[in-house]
């Protein structure tokens, strides 16, 4: 009895959505309003998980809403809304998470200059070394489906639990292990040549 009753529920939530984005690529602001009050939230959720501050959160939540008004067009009125703005503020994540990184990066080049320089040859060809590789893994990365990506990035990179990444993109922990495990593996046959499935998890 209550999957009868649910199902009809569901579908009017689906169709009036398909309504407020077909008003909303009209111009219709409280069609755009409507969906925003319904979609910020969760969004906003999962981005303070990753930022950890609210203004870093409020301005990703603001762009994200503004690349979804500029992209609409390309948005397939028979799909959910929800992935697709998903989509999009995992791109906005991974860009904020690599200009962080980079400010780390720079703030620490700065006070490795004002150490003294020891074995310098030897140092500077390790970090070229490091560069190169770090160079071709962000090249292989951008390659990655959005979902895959980040959670490797969270993962490897900024060092969070499959479930705290989990909560932060509405997944369970084993899709995103899965996740994770697919992209290592990707990026070891774009590495490589050959997946290396004995590898380290």
């Amino acid at each position: 009895m209550g999957e009868a009753h649910e199902q009809p529920e569901s579908a009017k939530a689906i169709a009036f959505e398909r309504e407020l984005v077909a008003r909303w690529r009209d111009g219709d602001l409280a069609a755009f309003d409507a969906l925003y009050h319904t979609h910020a939230p969760v969004l906003a959720r999962r981005l303070r998980r990753v930022v950890g501050n609210i203004a870093d959160t409020e301005d990703l939540l603001q762009q994200t809403f503004i690349t979804a008004h500029k992209t609409l067009a390309r948005f397939r009125s028979d799909a959910p809304l929800g992935p697709w703005l998903a989509g999009i503020s995992f791109h906005l994540v991974g860009n904020y998470l690599r200009a962080k990184k980079r400010r780390r990066r720079r703030e620490t080049g700065r006070e490795e200059q004002a150490l003294p320089n020891r074995e310098a040859s030897g140092d500077a060809e390790r970090q070229h070394v490091n560069r190169d590789l770090a160079h071709e893994l962000y090249q292989k990365l951008q390659q990655l489906p959005d979902d895959k990506r980040l959670a490797f990035t969270l993962h490897h990179v900024e060092g969070l639990g499959v479930t705290e990444i989990g909560k932060l993109v509405g997944a369970s922990a084993q899709t995103v292990w899965a996740r994770i495990e697919s992209a290592r593996l990707r990026l070891e046959e774009m590495l490589h040549g050959a997946p290396q499935r004995g590898g380290r998890r």
